[in-house]
């Protein structure tokens, strides 16, 4: 579940929680089969996420409704932890203050990245989703991790809409 969940302690503790909250529930205390388990957490798919985030740093509401569509509610955290990354990372290019300068090697050597990689992979797109769209695709992320946390029934409907707003903005 750690694998799974990347790391994500917040999700962790919620996961555990009602683990907890169904355990009391019971009317004697009993060990728990797997099939249990496995109906009480939360389904987490494996998918490879560059194609959601090309098609997001692309801007293209076509490639990422694609990608989406080929994905389902079991990919949501992995594509939360995908996304929260890349438009953090976007976000401290973004306000660098090298970066209007364009001094991509300065911006590269401060966040300790490879420049190389960093021109190629990075700043291209970082500069082309701008600050506007990188915070609403943060917004999206952190909104559907509420609605997950509140236990609101399709949270990834809720993120798969509000990517495709963020990037048409």
């Amino acid at each position: 579940m750690v694998e799974l969940l990347d790391g994500d302690v917040g999700q962790l503790i919620f996961e555990a929680k009602k683990l907890h909250y169904y355990m009391s529930a019971l009317k004697e205390p009993r060990e728990l089969t797997g099939s249990e388990i496995k109906s009480i957490l939360a389904r987490v798919g494996s998918a490879p996420m560059q194609p959601v985030l090309d098609a997001v740093s692309k801007g293209s509401p076509a490639d990422l409704h694609k990608w989406l569509s080929a994905l389902d509610a079991t990919h949501l955290f992995p594509m939360l932890r995908a996304l929260e990354k890349q438009a953090l990372q976007w976000l401290c290019v973004l306000n660098h203050p090298e970066t209007p300068k364009g001094n991509a090697d300065a911006v590269a050597a401060d966040l300790g990245i490879n420049a190389f990689f960093f021109k190629k992979s990075i700043w291209g797109p970082a500069r082309a989703i701008g600050v506007k769209k990188a915070t609403a695709i943060l917004t999206a992320v952190a909104d559907t991790e509420s609605l997950v946390r509140i236990g609101t029934l399709d949270p990834w409907t809720h993120l798969t809409t509000r990517l495709l707003q963020a990037i048409s903005v």
